[in-house]
């Protein structure tokens, strides 16, 4: 991977960039430039173009970096010339032709109804012609992002992909585990 001292962090649906609070300190005081979205989740292409807007402001290279649906955003954007990485943490990666959505039907109605919300019609490039180094960071007992669909199955798919898996973590384990999380992600960033 490229040197990077920029990174963009990318929330999940139904949150803000504050969500990655506690990450953000952690990495500037090792001297990264940290930047977090303000998507206006109203649509996945929204969320892209705000995206890019913030990695094309970045002066150099990018590590793009998102949590939960974030996954997807990162997975579009992720073609952006300025990305030199990606990490998934906690996230959806939906291949080509997969929704959101259908990634979660088989885990509950209450789920999927959650997720139908804003993804149920939107498409997305292959995983495969991801051509960067990629970190895909999962709880193993995550309940938004089923590890056994999400992290295990993404990795799979992915040329350059590493899976980080952390046994009885929970989806917001960049909250509840930030250390673990951020010394993953800086060890990431040095390889």
């Amino acid at each position: 991977m490229q040197t990077v001292k920029n990174i963009v962090l990318v929330h999940g649906a139904w949150a803000d960039g504050s969500s990655w609070s506690k990450i953000v300190p952690l990495l500037q005081a090792k001297g990264y430039h940290v930047v977090c979205t303000q998507n206006p989740l109203s649509s996945i292409a929204d969320d892209v173009a705000v995206t890019n807007r913030l990695i094309n402001a970045q002066d150099g290279p990018v590590l793009l970096v998102g949590h939960s649906y974030g996954g997807a955003i990162i997975t579009e954007a992720g073609n952006n010339p300025k990305v030199s990485g990606l990490v998934y943490v906690a996230a959806f990666a939906p291949d080509e032709g997969e929704t959101l959505a259908g990634l979660a039907k088989p885990y509950g109605a209450a789920h999927y109804d959650c997720v139908k919300v804003l993804s149920e019609t939107e498409f997305f490039d292959d995983l495969k012609v991801i051509d960067v180094p990629v970190l895909v960071m999962h709880g193993e007992d995550d309940q938004i992002c089923p590890f056994p669909t999400t992290g295990a199955r993404s990795v799979k798919l992915l040329k350059h992909g590493t899976l980080k898996s952390y046994p009885g973590f929970p989806h917001g384990m960049p909250t509840t585990h930030a250390d673990q999380i951020n010394a993953d992600l800086l060890a990431f960033i040095k390889s």
